[in-house]
C-alpha cells in the first residue's frame, strides 16, 4: 500500500471493477485509501464505467484526506452486502466519499468509521449526485463537524428506505444524517444520534424539498 495518491488497496481509472467475497484491510492513500474508482476522461456517467463490490469486508483503511474506505467519482456503483467498519479519512467521507456520482448501497453495514470534516459514515459531495440507500445499518459512525453517519450535498438526490442509523455523532448539526440535497426517507429509524449544534438526529437545509415518510428519530440530543 502506498501513502500517497488514490487507491492505497485498488484503483479503477476508467472501465469497470467487479470485486466479489474480497477482504481490503489496512490500507493507507490520499485519497480512497482501500478502493478508489475514478473516471479520467470524461465528466459525463457511462454504463461501460462501473464499480460494483459485492460481499466484502472493507476494514481499517486510512485516508490521509478522503475517502477512508473508498472513493467513488463520476461513477456508477453499485455496493451490495459489504461491511464498510472501522475506517478513517482526515477530511471528508470516513467510510465512503461519493463525487459526482450515482451510488447505490444495499443491505450494506456501515458502521465505526470517522472523518474530520463531513460524512462520518458516507458523504455525497459536490453536487450532480444520486444516492439510493436501502436495508443498510449505520453504527456508531463519527465526524467533527457535520453529518455523523451520512452527509448530502446541495444538488444531490438523496432516497434513503429501510435505513437504521444509530449511536452517530456529529460534531455540529446532523449527528445521524445531514441533508442540503432533495431528500426522500422511507421507514428510517435514527436512535441515539447527537450534534454539538443543530439537528441532534437529523438536520435537514437549502432550497431543495424534503419529504420524511414512517420516520421514527427517538433519544438524539443536540447539546
Amino acid at each position: 500500500s502506498t501513502p500517497l495518491g488514490y487507491g492505497g488497496g485498488a484503483s479503477l481509472l476508467d472501465g469497470t471493477l467487479i470485486m466479489v467475497d474480497s477482504w481490503l484491510y489496512g490500507n493507507t492513500a490520499e485519497m480512497g485509501a482501500a478502493i478508489s474508482a475514478r473516471s479520467g476522461t470524461s465528466a459525463e456517467l457511462r454504463e461501460d464505467k462501473l464499480l460494483s463490490v459485492q460481499r466484502c469486508l472493507v476494514e481499517e483503511n486510512y485516508a490521509m484526506s478522503s475517502g477512508g474506505g473508498m472513493m467513488i467519482e463520476r461513477l456508477y456503483a453499485v455496493l451490495i452486502d459489504n461491511a464498510i467498519v472501522n475506517n478513517i479519512a482526515e477530511y471528508l467521507g470516513g467510510g465512503i466519499y461519493g463525487e459526482h456520482a450515482t451510488m447505490s448501497l444495499l443491505a450494506c453495514n456501515v458502521s465505526e468509521n470517522s472523518c474530520r470534516s463531513n460524512g462520518g459514515g458516507l458523504i455525497a459531495n459536490h453536487g450532480d449526485c444520486y444516492l439510493l440507500v436501502n436495508g443498510t445499518l449505520f453504527a456508531g459512525n463519527r465526524a467533527e463537524e457535520n453529518g455523523g453517519s451520512i452527509y448530502v450535498t446541495s444538488g444531490t438526490e438523496c432516497y434513503l428506505k429501510e435505513v437504521l442509523n444509530v449511536h452517530s455523532v456529529a460534531g455540529i448539526q446532523g449527528g445521524g444524517i445531514y441533508m442540503a440535497g432533495a431528500t426522500q426517507m422511507q421507514g428510517v429509524v435514527v436512535e441515539s444520534a447527537t450534534a454539538g449544534l443543530y439537528g441532534g438526529g437529523v438536520s435537514l437545509s437549502g432550497q431543495h424539498g424534503h419529504r420524511l415518510e414512517d420516520v421514527v428519530v427517538s433519544n438524539c440530543l443536540c447539546q
